[in-house]
């Protein structure tokens, strides 16, 4: 062992004189692991590698480390050994062990797949553990929990250049369980994690239910940051609405989604204590196209889907629509599947605004399903002279495809095979 690690040192030794760092470094770890010259080695690693970068990790640090941690520069427990622009040996100072190397991605990380919900990871300070799945899914936002014995591992890569920049665009850092909690009752607005890495499966489920049913129990006078408005139109006497309606409200979301139901009887739903839910009253002397346009304007979501209170909507499907939608989201118009009469099955494609897609969306005639993007919605026009038509059969009967027309004058349409809806009775 020793003739061994007398070797390693020496080829260290040559490999530094003659510039080659990365083969020098990774000869005096060889060395180091075998029990040879250690403090020595480290003695030549800090000096040669570490303490002549130290002013640059310091303002690395200084860049990176805005609301991530709190922890002073000398509280970090890595150090990073540089051989090039990008590559980086790792040594933990606490436990005195080299632990790989890091390599510096050249542009912000970003996923291939395109996902709705959000994912917590806890326990994990080594961003390097978590980096593939960063780089295959691009999560609404990722969530990482630390604790007070793995934060100052954590923040030690905020010495490395662009490190937030390249690596955390959308993730947010907890230090332990007690700012989760916090975070998560107050911004009632941000999202709860719908996925999770964890070996404490069942004590963090447990907390993000307590957190969920905390928002759709505690009635709020408004939402921010609602992604989708689920807008039915219950002018039935049937109760088939209201029955969709408590079927919807078992799923997961809170903040993302709300149900904005229009009836001419609300006392039903205003029974159901949930603040997901809101009423728009149709008055006896107001039409159902009025009602479509005072519906959409109730909104606050950032795209609102249009039902029929006869139909089903099946909200086992929603995690994938959500999906579809942010993968999509420059389009103006949607439309997905259905079962059932007048539910034609169609294929994913996008539709070019103007003519091609006013064309295609003008063959749509049923109500249900057709999902709009209400930023548009909201900018282009208030829709007053379509509004002010009276006597338009066209309008009369088909104001959904008349607001969607104009609409794909301005931005592509979007129609997927996803069948979100059952038709009813």
């Amino acid at each position: 062992m020793g003739n061994a690690g007398e070797l390693y040192f020496n080829q260290g030794i040559l490999f530094f004189e003659l510039n080659q760092y990365e083969q020098a470094v990774h000869a005096f770890i060889q060395a180091y692991e075998l029990e040879y010259e250690k403090e020595k080695i480290l003695n030549i690693l800090y000096d040669c590698f570490i303490m002549p970068n130290e002013e640059e990790f310091k303002r690395n640090y200084e860049h990176n480390n805005l609301g991530f941690t709190r922890l002073a520069y000398e509280a970090c427990a890595i150090d990073f050994i540089p051989v090039s622009e990008e590559q980086f040996f790792v040594f933990n100072s606490k436990t005195k062990e080299f632990e790989g190397v890091f390599l510096l991605e050249k542009n912000p990380i970003q996923g291939e797949n395109v996902e709705f919900d959000s994912i917590l990871y806890t326990d994990i300070w080594d961003i390097r553990q978590i980096i593939p799945d960063l780089k295959e899914t691009s999560w609404n936002t990722v969530y990482l929990l630390l604790n007070e014995m793995l934060e100052p591992q954590f923040a030690s890569f905020f010495k490395l250049p662009r490190f937030s920049e390249l690596y955390l665009e959308n993730i947010i850092v907890f230090p332990d369980d007690r700012y989760m909690k916090i975070y998560f009752e107050e911004y009632n607005e941000f999202y709860l994690p719908k996925q999770m890495v964890t070996e404490n499966k069942n004590k963090y489920w447990n907390m993000i239910n307590v957190f969920h049913q905390k928002r759709i129990t505690q009635l709020m006078p408004e939402h921010n940051n609602i992604f989708l408005s689920v807008c039915i139109i219950d002018l039935s006497d049937k109760n088939t609405a209201i029955q969709n309606v408590i079927q919807l409200l078992q799923c997961p979301y809170d903040s993302e989604i709300e149900f904005v139901i229009l009836c001419r009887k609300t006392e039903e739903y205003k029974q159901i204590k949930d603040s997901r839910i809101r009423v728009c009253n149709l008055e006896k002397e107001q039409s159902c196209e009025q009602g479509i346009f005072k519906l959409l304007e109730s909104a606050w979501g950032n795209f609102a889907i249009l039902i029929n209170g006869c139909d089903i909507m099946l909200w086992e499907q929603l995690g994938e629509y959500l999906n579809f939608i942010k993968s999509h989201l420059t389009c103006g118009v949607f439309l997905e599947s259905g079962y059932g009469e007048d539910a034609v099955i169609l294929s994913n494609r996008i539709y070019e605004k103007g003519y091609e897609a006013v064309s295609a969306v003008a063959k749509i005639n049923y109500l249900t399903g057709i999902t709009y993007n209400m930023n548009l919605y909201r900018s282009i026009c208030d829709f007053q002279e379509i509004k002010e038509i009276k006597g338009n059969l066209s309008l009369a009967g088909h104001l959904h495809i008349c607001i969607a027309m104009v609409m794909c004058m301005y931005s592509d349409y979007a129609v997927m095979k996803l069948p979100f809806w059952k038709r009813g009775g």
